[in-house]
C-alpha cells in the first residue's frame, strides 16, 4: 500500500466509529500452491487489517490459504468436499450459469475471499453485542476465542503467553458464538503504547549450499527497554541481497517464541533493498522488553547479500 491507503487506514482506526475504529477483514491470500505467504502483502500484514485464512469443511488447510505470521484466524471456505453457499451475480455471468432464477445463488463460491467476508459478519455480530469495543479489543478478542482447529498439525505451538499459534491458523477458527458472548463482558483495552528499536549490522548472508539448501544463518539482535503487553508486532527488514526469494527470515521474540516471516519462494530480485515491513500477529501477550533475535538463511546458491537494516516496533 501506497502512503495514502496506509494514511486511510490510520485514519478509520483511529476515528472511525466515533473513535473506536473502522475493522478491516482481509483476505490472507491464495497462492500457498505457489509457495506464497500472507506476509508478502502489505495489506494484509498491516496492523490495521485482519487477516484470515481459509479451512475446509473438515477444519484443515484450504490447499491454497496462504500462511503467515501475520494471519490472525482462519474460517470455513471451500477446498473440502463442500464449498460456500451464497447469492451470485445474476443470469449467466457468476459461478452459477443456469439462467432461471435459482442460478442467483452458488455452492461453489470459496477462497479467503469467501473466509475474510464470513469473518466480516461475524465482526458486525461482535459489534452488536458491544458497540463499545474498539478495533484493538475485537482483535484481541477474535485471538482469546478461536477454536483450535487441525489440532495434530505440526504447526501448533503456543507463545509465551499461554494461547495456542499456528503460522497456517493463526489463533484457529474463529467462533462466533464464542466471540459475541465474549464481547458482552469484555473489558476495553487501554491507550496503546509503543516501543521500537533498530540495528544496522550491514552483514553478510552466508550463500546457500545448493539448490533449496540452506546456508548458516545470519544472525542480529535488537534490544528493547519497555515492558509492555504485545498485541501486534511490525519488522522491517532491508537487505541489498540480489534475490529476497532465496531468503528464510524468522524472528525470535524475548520470550522466545519463533516467528516464520519469509521462506524460500519465486521472489523478484531485491525487493527487500527499500526495506519490507512483516506483520506478526502470534504474540499477544507476551512482552516486548528484552532481546530480539533476527535469523536470515539463504536458501539458494550464487545470489547474495548483506543484511543491511531491520527494526522492531511493538
Amino acid at each position: 500500500p501506497g502512503p495514502l491507503v496506509v494514511a486511510a487506514l490510520v485514519d478509520g482506526t483511529s476515528n472511525g466509529r466515533g473513535g473506536k475504529g473502522v475493522l478491516y477483514a482481509w483476505a490472507g491470500g491464495n497462492g500457498n500452491n505457489n509457495s506464497d505467504n500472507s506476509n508478502y502483502d502489505g495489506y494484509a500484514n498491516s496492523r490495521y487489517t485482519i487477516a484470515v485464512a481459509a479451512s475446509t469443511n473438515d477444519g484443515v488447510q484450504s490447499g491454497y490459504s496462504e500462511p503467515g505470521a501475520n494471519i490472525l484466524v482462519n474460517a470455513p471456505s471451500s477446498g473440502g468436499s463442500l464449498a460456500i453457499t451464497t447469492t451470485d451475480r445474476t443470469g449467466t455471468i457468476g459461478y452459477n450459469k443456469d439462467p432461471s432464477p435459482s442460478g442467483d445463488y452458488t455452492d461453489s463460491f470459496g477462497g479467503t475471499s469467501s473466509a475474510s467476508p464470513l469473518v466480516a459478519g461475524v465482526l458486525a455480530q461482535v459489534l452488536e453485542a458491544n458497540p463499545n469495543l474498539t478495533w484493538r479489543d475485537v482483535k484481541l478478542l477474535l485471538a482469546h476465542t478461536a477454536e483450535k482447529n487441525d489440532p495434530t498439525d505440526s504447526d501448533w505451538t503456543t507463545n509465551a503467553a499461554g494461547m495456542p499459534i499456528n503460522h497456517k491458523y493463526g489463533y484457529g477458527r474463529i467462533d462466533a458464538a464464542a466471540a459475541t458472548a465474549a464481547a458482552a463482558s469484555w473489558t476495553n483495552v487501554g491507550t496503546e503504547t509503543s516501543a521500537s528499536a533498530s540495528a544496522s549490522p550491514a552483514m553478510p548472508v552466508p550463500d546457500g549450499i545448493g539448490a533449496g539448501e540452506c546456508g548458516v544463518a545470519a544472525t542480529s539482535t535488537i534490544q528493547l527497554n519497555q515492558q509492555l503487553a504485545i498485541e501486534f508486532v511490525e519488522v522491517t527488514f532491508q537487505s541489498d541481497h540480489t534475490y529476497w526469494g532465496d531468503l528464510d527470515i524468522r524472528v525470535i521474540s524475548p520470550e522466545g517464541t519463533s516467528s516464520t516471516l519469509a521462506e524460500l519462494h519465486n521472489g523478484t530480485g531485491s525487493d527487500y533493498a527499500s526495506g519490507w515491513t512483516f506483520g506478526i500477529e502470534r504474540l499477544i501477550g507476551e512482552y516486548a522488553r528484552g532481546t530480539w533475535t533476527i535469523q536470515v538463511r539463504d536458501c539458494w546458491n550464487n545470489d547474495t547479500g548483506n543484511i543491511e537494516q531491520w527494526s522492531i516496533t511493538a
